[in-house]
C-alpha cells in the first residue's frame, strides 16, 4: 500500500512536469512562428496626382509615420495595419511602418496636373483677312501636367479664336495676341502674337480683242498669249477660265512657257471673222500684304545653293558682265563698305545704295528692259523704273545673291474704264536661304520722290524721316494691291512665238520675250505692239483689265 501511494505521487509529479514543459515548448513554438513571419508593406500606387488617395497596408500591426515632404500628403485614415493618405501638393513623401525591430518605407510621389509653364505655338505667324491658322500647346512643364487650356483673343475685331480647337480667323489688319491659360489654374499662361495682314479679294477680268479689221483684216492667222497668275505664298488664284465666241477660236488651251509661267493661248485661223476675235480671261484672286518682322534677318539659314538658283545668278543683256567691269566693281564696293557677309545684309546694302543714288523720270513709261551697266556708267541721269530694277538685280547677282524681276498688275488702280496704261508693274526680289523669294522694290520708293530727291535725300534733306519710312516700306515687304503674273527672262512661249524681234523691249534679238508682263500677240506672224510707251507710240493690241472687289456679306436682309 505504501509503495502504491509513493508511485502514484511520483506519477502525478511526472505528469505535472511534462505538462508544464509541454506548455513551455508550445509558447516557444508560437514565438518562433511569429518571428518567422517577415514584415510586409504594400501600396496600391506609388505615384498619385493632387487630390488622389493611396492606401498602404501592412501584414501585421505596425506604427505609422510620414517623412520626406510631409506637406505633399495628408493622412485620411489609419489603423494598425492600414494607412490612407491624400495628395495635397507636388512632392515626395515616405510612408514608414515599424513593428518591433522591423521597419519598411514606401516612397509616394505626388504630382500636380496644373502646369507651371505652357509652351504655345502657332502654325503661322501671319495670316490674311478671312484666313485661318491654328495655335496649339506644344508642351507643358512639368511634362506630366495637363495640357488642357482655354484660348482667348486680345482683340476680336482683329482675329477670333476658337477657345477649344485653337483655330484663329483673321478679321481685320493688325496684330493680335492669342493667350492660353490652364483650365485647372489660370496662373499658368502663355501667348503668341499673330499678324493679320491687309487682304484684297475679288474677280479680275481681262478682255483682249483683235477685231479692228483695218488693222487686222480677215484671211490671216491671229494669235494671243494671256499671262495667267498662279497661287503662291501670298496670293491664292482660283477659277481661271478663258471664254471666246462659240467655235470662233480654232485653238484655245492652257500652256506653260520656258520660265514656268502659265498662259492661255488662243488662235483664230484665217477663216475667222475679225469681229469674232475676242477672248475674255477671268479669275478670282486673294492677295495679302507682306510684312516682315524686325528679326527677319535672323531667319536666314545656310548658304545659297548655286545649282538650284543658277538661272538667277547668270549674266544677261540687262545685267552686263557680273565678273568684271562697272557692275562687279560697284557691287564689291557696296558690300565692302557695308561690311556685309550674309545674303540678307548684302541685298540690304545694295537696296539702300540704289535708293540713295539713282534718279527716276517723273511718270511711268511702261515696263522696259533696263540695262544696269549703262545706268551705272551714266550715273546722275534720270532713268525708268525698270532701270532701277535692273541695277538692283545685277548688283545682287554680282555679289552672289540670286535676284530676279517679277511682273504683275496693280489691282488698286483697276476700274471698269481703266485700260492697260500704268496697270502692269515690275517688282524685284532676292532669294534668301531658308526663306525663299523676298520682296525688295527700290523703284517703288524712288518713283515717289522722282523730281524731289533733294528734299528727301542727303544731310540737309527736309523729309529724311519720311524717306527712311518709304524705304523701309518697300524693303522685304509689299502691298496687297497687286497680283503677280509672271517672272523670268529670255522666255520662249508655248507654242513658240513667230516674230524674230521687235523695235520695243518686249522681244530681244533672238525673238524671245525679255519679260511676260503684257499679253503677247501676233498677226500673220508679225509681233503686235502690246503697250503704250508714250502718247504717240500706242499699243496696237486692244485689251483692258477690270477688277471687282468682293463685298463681304453683312448678314443684312
Amino acid at each position: 500500500m505504501k509503495y502504491q501511494i509513493t508511485f502514484t505521487r511520483r506519477l502525478l509529479t511526472l505528469l505535472v512536469t511534462v505538462t508544464f514543459l509541454t506548455g513551455i515548448f508550445c509558447l516557444a513554438g508560437a514565438d518562433t512562428a511569429e518571428a518567422a513571419s517577415l514584415l510586409k508593406v504594400t501600396s496600391s500606387k506609388r505615384t498619385i496626382y493632387v487630390g488622389n488617395k493611396v492606401t498602404v497596408k501592412a501584414n501585421r500591426a505596425v506604427k505609422w509615420n510620414v517623412s520626406g515632404s510631409k506637406s505633399s500628403v495628408k493622412i485620411v485614415s489609419k489603423t494598425s495595419k492600414k494607412l490612407t493618405v491624400k495628395g495635397v501638393k507636388s512632392g515626395t513623401a515616405y510612408i514608414n511602418a515599424k513593428s518591433g525591430g522591423s521597419s519598411k518605407r514606401i516612397k509616394i510621389e505626388v504630382r500636380s496636373k496644373v502646369p507651371s509653364k505652357i509652351n504655345l505655338v502657332s502654325s503661322e505667324d501671319a495670316i490674311g483677312v478671312g484666313r485661318t491658322c491654328t495655335v496649339y500647346v506644344k508642351s507643358v512643364e512639368p511634362s506630366y501636367a495637363s495640357s488642357d487650356v482655354i484660348l482667348s483673343s486680345s482683340d476680336k475685331e482683329i482675329a477670333t479664336v476658337d477657345k477649344e480647337s485653337g483655330m484663329v480667323t483673321g478679321v481685320s489688319a493688325g496684330i493680335v495676341t492669342i493667350t492660353a491659360k490652364s483650365k485647372l489654374d489660370g496662373k499658368a499662361r502663355a501667348s503668341v502674337d499673330i499678324r493679320v495682314l491687309s487682304t484684297l479679294k475679288g474677280n479680275v477680268t481681262m478682255t483682249v480683242n483683235m477685231t479692228d479689221e483695218s488693222r487686222f483684216p480677215a484671211g490671216k492667222v491671229a494669235k494671243v498669249w494671256l499671262p495667267v497668275p498662279q497661287s503662291e505664298d501670298n496670293q491664292n488664284v482660283v477659277a481661271s477660265i478663258i471664254t471666246c465666241k462659240a467655235d470662233a477660236a480654232s485653238v484655245k488651251k492652257l500652256t506653260r512657257d520656258s520660265s514656268g509661267n502659265t498662259a492661255y493661248y488662243v488662235e483664230w485661223d484665217e477663216n475667222t471673222v475679225p469681229e469674232d476675235r475676242k477672248a475674255v480671261l477671268t479669275f478670282h484672286v486673294e492677295r495679302r500684304a507682306v510684312v516682315r518682322t524686325e528679326d527677319f534677318a535672323s531667319k536666314e539659314q545656310g548658304s545659297v545653293n548655286t545649282g538650284d538658283t543658277a538661272a538667277y545668278l547668270r549674266e544677261t543683256e540687262s545685267t552686263g558682265s557680273l565678273t568684271e567691269g562697272i557692275v562687279k566693281e560697284t557691287a564689291d564696293r557696296i558690300v565692302s563698305d557695308a561690311g556685309a557677309a550674309s545674303v540678307y545684309d548684302k541685298a540690304h546694302a545694295i537696296y539702300e545704295w540704289v535708293c540713295d543714288n539713282l534718279l527716276l523720270k517723273k511718270g511711268s513709261q511702261g515696263i522696259v528692259a533696263g540695262n544696269a551697266a549703262e545706268v551705272l556708267e551714266s550715273l546722275g541721269g534720270r532713268y525708268e523704273m525698270s532701270d532701277a530694277g535692273a541695277v538692283f538685280v545685277a548688283l545682287c547677282r554680282a555679289s552672289g545673291v540670286p535676284a530676279r524681276s517679277i511682273y504683275g498688275i496693280r489691282l488698286d488702280v483697276l476700274t471698269t474704264s481703266r485700260t492697260s496704261v500704268n496697270v502692269q508693274k515690275e517688282r524685284t526680289q532676292f532669294y534668301m536661304p531658308g526663306c525663299g523669294w523676298i520682296d525688295a522694290d527700290p523703284a517703288a520708293a524712288l518713283s515717289v520722290i522722282a523730281g524731289y530727291e533733294n528734299l528727301y535725300r542727303g544731310e540737309n534733306a527736309v523729309h529724311s524721316t519720311k524717306w527712311r519710312t518709304l524705304k523701309d516700306r518697300n524693303w522685304v515687304s509689299s502691298s496687297e494691291s497687286w497680283v503677280k503674273l509672271s517672272s523670268g527672262e529670255n522666255i520662249a512661249l508655248e507654242p513658240s512665238q513667230s516674230a524674230g524681234s521687235s523695235q520695243d523691249s518686249v522681244l530681244n534679238e533672238n525673238g524671245r520675250l525679255n519679260y511676260f508682263a503684257y499679253p503677247y500677240a501676233e498677226y500673220d506672224g508679225r509681233y503686235v505692239r502690246c503697250y503704250n510707251n508714250s502718247l504717240t507710240d500706242k499699243s496696237e493690241l486692244t485689251y483692258k483689265y477690270e477688277f471687282v472687289e468682293d463685298v463681304e456679306d453683312c448678314g443684312c436682309d
